[in-house]
């Protein structure tokens, strides 16, 4: 059973009316999909940076709206500077946390807002489940990953592709709670786009070198983690 929100949680009341970011229509589509797809209850924490950050605002009435969608989801809403001065570290906001069912953490940078929804409704109802939805060998080889190894995904608003891309490496998440993944917004971060040389979305980095500019299987992404293991810390999910 996911932990209550800490006490130090900043819980923005909902928007009404116009200033609802996903349509009735909307919203009821996603309500009747996680009632077939979600097995568990889901904990997902934003971060925001307060006052006069729009994308902040944004994202925080849609994780409003999502939670009237389910009673299996629990969302919490922190002021970024409470949790630096827990020794987080926030380079990027707002920042979307998805807990897994394993423990594992998806970190999603950037607004959630038009088809990034769509992976973020995906990431939410695959955390549920209770193991990975990969076949055994692909569990086994997921667990044998190497100490450190990450992924980072590259997205766009308008991106229909993307949702593909991050559900492969979601898949993995999975199926290995030390392997870190990242979805990170190209038109809102560019700087760390052009740092990994993204031309075009989605783009998957593997341990900052190897990457596809399409979706793939989870199977070749993770292929492509045994493949070119992580050679350290810079660039890495955590780093600047």
């Amino acid at each position: 059973m996911p932990a209550p929100p800490a006490a130090s949680d900043l819980v923005i009341p909902a928007s009404p009316g116009s200033q609802r970011v996903l349509s009735n229509a909307q919203v009821a589509s996603i309500r009747a999909w996680w009632g077939r797809a979600m097995a568990g209850r889901v904990r997902v924490q934003l971060f925001v940076d307060g006052a006069g950050c729009d994308a902040c605002e944004v994202t925080s009435r849609v994780l409003q709206q999502l939670q009237t969608a389910t009673d299996k989801l629990q969302v919490s809403v922190q002021l970024a500077a409470q949790a630096r001065g827990a020794g987080e570290a926030f380079e990027r906001l707002p920042e979307t946390r998805v807990v897994m069912s394993n423990g594992n953490v998806v970190r999603f940078f950037g607004t959630q807002v038009g088809v990034e929804v769509t992976s973020l409704v995906q990431t939410i109802a695959d955390a549920s489940l209770p193991s990975a939805p990969l076949p055994p060998d692909a569990v086994k080889g997921a667990r044998a990953l190497a100490p450190g190894s990450w992924l980072r995904v590259f997205v766009g608003p308008a991106c229909t592709h993307c949702p593909g891309a991050v559900r492969a490496a979601v898949a993995l998440a999975h199926a290995n709670p030390r392997l870190a993944v990242e979805v990170v917004s190209t038109s809102e971060f560019p700087e760390l786009a052009r740092a990994f040389k993204v031309a075009a979305v989605p783009t998957t980095v593997v341990n900052g070198r190897a990457f596809f500019e399409d979706p793939r299987s989870p199977l070749d992404v993770l292929e492509a983690l045994h493949a070119a293991p992580p050679l350290g810390a810079a660039g890495a999910p955590g780093s600047a």
